[in-house]
């Protein structure tokens, strides 16, 4: 992990406390992006693109620190085509 990511992520952040997630997408990897996710983030927002070939992913959850919240991220990134916004 990051000591600087981390660092600012305290800065900005108390913990435990609600973090706000935002991923764009490929439509057909939306299943991968919920099975990523558990019961902490809930409802997931989603919104197709224009063209309907993306999906924008919006989820709130509650998390103890930096660390799991940087552990969501590097998860995120095995998913394919998925942008961290």
């Amino acid at each position: 992990m990051n000591q600087s990511s981390i660092e600012t992520l305290n800065r900005h952040y108390s913990w435990p406390g609600q973090y706000t997630f935002k991923f764009i997408v490929p439509k057909n990897k939306l299943d991968e992006v919920k099975r990523l996710l558990d019961e902490r983030f809930a409802p997931i927002l989603c919104r197709p693109s224009s063209k309907g070939n993306y999906i924008s992913v919006t989820l709130t959850g509650m998390m103890d620190s930096a660390i799991d919240v940087l552990a969501v991220y590097q998860k995120a990134r095995q998913i394919e085509g998925i942008i961290s916004i």
